[in-house]
């Protein structure tokens, strides 16, 4: 599920674990060879841009990618300090 529906950048790291959702407010990239910008919106949410070369997992908890340096801009974003 899309934690943006329920907490916005400011929510308070104790109201977000209500929630189960971690420390990161946006967790994209945007494709350079295809341009595509793709987001994962959930933990285990493994989602590819439309050629394949990029692929992003781990919505509000872990950043990870799946793509060649250089090949993609990281547009990831912490939810705001408390």
């Amino acid at each position: 599920m899309d934690y943006h529906l329920f907490c916005n950048k400011d929510t308070p790291k104790e109201e977000r674990r209500i929630y189960n959702v971690g420390d990161i407010w946006i967790n994209a990239a945007k494709c350079l060879l295809c341009g595509e910008t793709i987001r994962s919106k959930d933990r285990h949410d493994f989602v590819s841009c439309k050629c394949g070369s990029l692929k992003v997992d781990g919505g509000s908890w872990y950043i990870k990618r799946c793509a060649e340096e250089g090949k993609y801009i990281e547009l990831s974003e912490p939810f705001n300090k408390e």
